[in-house]
């Protein structure tokens, strides 16, 4: 059995203790570190053994596997620690704040012969499995694909919308959903084109726009926005002979044919 250790007690790392508590004989949660005292003491207090420091917990010889769940711009650093200490890791989306320290982190990887992986659990998501199966069945691609993420409440005013943490829907969700596109299209993107919108005040983008054109001809839009009170469908795309919907996460999708459905 390998034993993970949790490095950021907050939602995702909650989250991820949970989801691996799922999978009995494999994997087992008994270590956590925080760099929040008070985070510390509530893990404590839920029964796990906690770390007082980062260099604590990488020098111990019961930890397999480090799961990074921390703000983004922390993962670099911590990432690197736990590689250089023996550990393998898997770290939370995005893996770095940019490709020059997602090399950093491989080349450290490498040195130390450890495995590093990110957490896209989003190509496991009902809605996008339900597409990805049309696309791959389908003999006649797509002419256009959209994939929309779209709330209400904008961001919460914590790390999330900080430029310095790396916060801002891209980084948010559009890592989902260029993961998922490209997952999805086996074939070489040849144009990208990106909008970005700020709300006064804010320091990070609230709703952005990403095409993505493929050697091939499919196009993808991808849709990221917060204070949309009417929300269009999670999936609309479109072929040649018929349109597929997919309205939310749960919605198992419909095939609109001209001339109905």
């Amino acid at each position: 059995m390998k034993k993970i250790a949790i490095i950021g007690y907050g939602n995702m790392g909650k989250a991820h203790i949970k989801n691996i508590a799922s999978l009995p004989g494999q994997f087992t949660v008994d270590t956590v570190y925080d760099i929040n005292p008070v985070v510390r003491d509530a893990a404590r207090a839920d029964g796990f053994d906690v770390c007082e420091s980062l260099e604590s917990l990488t020098k111990r010889n019961d930890v397999d596997i480090c799961l990074v769940a921390t703000p983004n711009d922390s993962h670099k650093s911590i990432s690197i620690t736990c590689l250089s200490a023996g550990k393998h890791v898997i770290c939370e989306k995005p893996v770095a704040l940019n490709a020059e320290e997602l090399a950093e982190i491989l080349a450290v990887a490498h040195v130390f012969n450890r495995v590093f992986t990110v957490d896209q659990n989003r190509r496991w998501d009902r809605d996008y499995l339900t597409v990805k199966a049309l696309y791959r069945q389908e003999t006649v691609q797509p002419i256009f694909i959209d994939s929309r993420i779209q709330g209400s409440h904008g961001f919460p005013d914590n790390w999330f919308s900080r430029k310095e943490n790396g916060g801002g829907m891209l980084m948010d969700w559009g890592v989902h959903l260029i993961d998922q596109l490209l997952d999805m299209v086996d074939d070489t993107v040849v144009q990208v084109y990106a909008q970005a919108v700020y709300l006064p005040g804010k320091e990070c983008e609230e709703n952005v726009k990403v095409l993505l054109r493929f050697y091939g001809g499919v196009c993808g839009q991808l849709q990221m926005d917060t204070r949309c009170y009417e929300k269009l469908p999670r999936w609309h795309v479109m072929y040649p002979d018929k349109t597929a919907v997919i309205r939310d996460f749960g919605d198992a999708g419909r095939l609109y044919y001209n001339g109905g459905r």
